[in-house]
């Protein structure tokens, strides 16, 4: 009964894990979309006039992966 009440709380806590993983990505890839479309064209044409140096911006990347998914069937015991 023990050893199962702990089961449940760690994946009680997994889940919470997987929900804010998920949550960081969109957060990450809405704030990259902002970028794209409102900050690099002013940056874009600031570097057409001059105001630029030496250094290139870094190119950053939308994050695709998402955690993997298990089936709750296969953590529970069911079938």
């Amino acid at each position: 009964m023990e050893l199962y009440e702990r089961f449940s709380t760690v994946l009680s806590h997994i889940s919470k894990l997987g929900g804010s993983l998920n949550s960081a990505v969109g957060n990450y890839n809405s704030v990259l979309g902002s970028l794209e479309g409102r900050v690099m064209p002013t940056a874009r044409k600031m570097a057409e006039l001059g105001a630029r140096t030496d250094k290139e911006l870094p190119s950053l990347e939308a994050v695709e992966h998402l955690p993997r998914e298990v089936s709750q069937g296969r953590l529970t015991g069911e079938i």
